[in-house]
C-alpha cells in the first residue's frame, strides 16, 4: 500500500522480513528430548513378549501340520454323505400245506453244507411212518427259517444261481420226506417269485433235468434215465425221470401257485393231496 501511497497507480508487492533476533533463544539441558529409562525397559518387555508369543504360535503351526500330515484333513459331518443300510429281511415259516400231515419234524443246520444237510435229513426220518404218509421238515438255519434260495445253491448248484442277489423262490418253503415200502423220499414245495419271467423259469427247469440231483436223495438213487412228460393225476403235467434203485424217480410239476419236486412219484402225489388237489 506504500507505492499507492506514493502516487503509483497499481500497488508494488513489498519485501517484507521478519525482524533480527539478537540472541539465539537457548533451552535448559534438562529440557533436551532423549529417550527415559522407563521407555527404554517398557520396549525390551514389550519386545520379549512379541518373541513368546511368536514362538507360542509357531509351535502351534507346526503341531497343527505334523497332525494335519499324519491324520489327514478332518470331514466336516455336514459334509459326509449317509449310506444306504440294505434291508435286512426277516423270515417267517409257515407251512404250505392245507391239511396236517403225520408228522411234524425241525431241523437245525449250523450253515447250508451238503453233507451236513443229508446227515440232518437223515436223522429226521427217524422213526420211521407207516407207508403212505408224511413227516413235514421245519429247516433252519441256526435260529432263523432256512432259505431255499441259499439251500438250492448248495444242493443244486448252478441250477438257480444266485448271481446279483437274484431270488428264484420265497425264501420261505416246505420240505418233507414220504414214506413208503421202498423207503424214504423226500421233497420240497416252493412257490415262484413273481419276479421270475417264465421263459427264466423254463430254463432253470432245463437245467434241473440236466443236474447232478444226487445230492436230493437220502441214498445213492442209482443210474438216472431220460427225463419224459407225464401227468399229475390227469390235471397237471409232470416231467420225471426213473432211477435204477426201486421207487426213485424225481419228478417235478407246477401245481397252483407252487413248484413241486419231490424224489419219487408217490412222493409227489401225496405232497399234492396235502395241498388240497384231490386224485389218485
Amino acid at each position: 500500500m506504500e507505492s499507492v501511497a506514493k502516487g503509483d497507480s497499481m500497488p508494488k508487492p513489498q519485501t517484507v522480513l521478519p525482524p533480527k533476533l539478537e540472541k539465539a533463544p537457548t533451552f535448559p539441558q534438562e529440557a533436551a528430548i532423549k529417550p527415559s529409562l522407563e521407555f527404554e525397559e517398557a520396549s525390551s518387555s514389550k519386545k520379549w513378549i512379541y518373541i513368546i508369543l511368536g514362538l507360542i504360535a509357531f509351535a502351534g503351526l507346526s503341531f497343527g501340520g505334523y497332525y494335519l500330515l499324519t491324520t489327514g484333513f478332518p470331514v466336516s459331518p455336514s459334509t459326509t454323505i449317509p449310506t444306504e443300510q440294505p434291508e435286512t429281511k426277516i423270515i417267517t415259516h409257515q407251512s404250505y400245506f392245507l391239511a396236517a400231515p403225520a408228522d411234524v419234524r425241525e431241523i437245525v443246520l449250523s450253515e447250508y453244507d451238503s453233507v451236513g444237510i443229508l446227515s440232518a435229513m437223515k436223522e429226521a426220518a427217524s422213526p420211521s411212518l407207516a407207508a403212505g404218509q408224511v413227516r413235514e421238515l421245519f429247516l433252519k438255519l441256526n435260529s432263523a427259517p432256512a432259505s431255499f434260495n441259499e439251500y438250492a445253491d448248495e444242493l443244486l448248484s448252478g441250477v438257480f444261481p444266485l448271481d446279483g442277489g437274484k431270488k428264484w423262490f420265497a425264501d420261505d418253503f416246505t420240505a418233507y420226506l414220504h414214506y413208503d415200502q421202498n423207503g424214504v423220499w423226500p421233497g420240497y414245495i416252493l412257490k415262484v417269485n413273481s419276479a421270475i419271467r417264465l421263459d427264466e423259469l423254463k430254463a432253470a427247469l432245463v437245467r434241473l433235468e440236466a443236474a447232478d440231483l444226487s445230492n436230493l436223495y437220502l441214498g445213492n438213487p442209482g443210474d438216472k434215465s431220460a427225463f419224459k412228460d407225464g401227468s399229475l393225476f390227469g390235471q397237471f403235467p409232470t416231467r420225471y425221470a426213473a432211477f435204477s434203485v426201486k421207487g426213485a424217480s424225481f419228478n417235478y410239476a407246477v401245481v397252483r401257485d407252487y413248484l413241486v419236486l419231490s424224489t419219487s412219484y408217490d412222493g409227489l402225489k401225496a405232497a399234492a393231496r396235502l395241498l388240497g388237489i384231490s386224485g389218485q
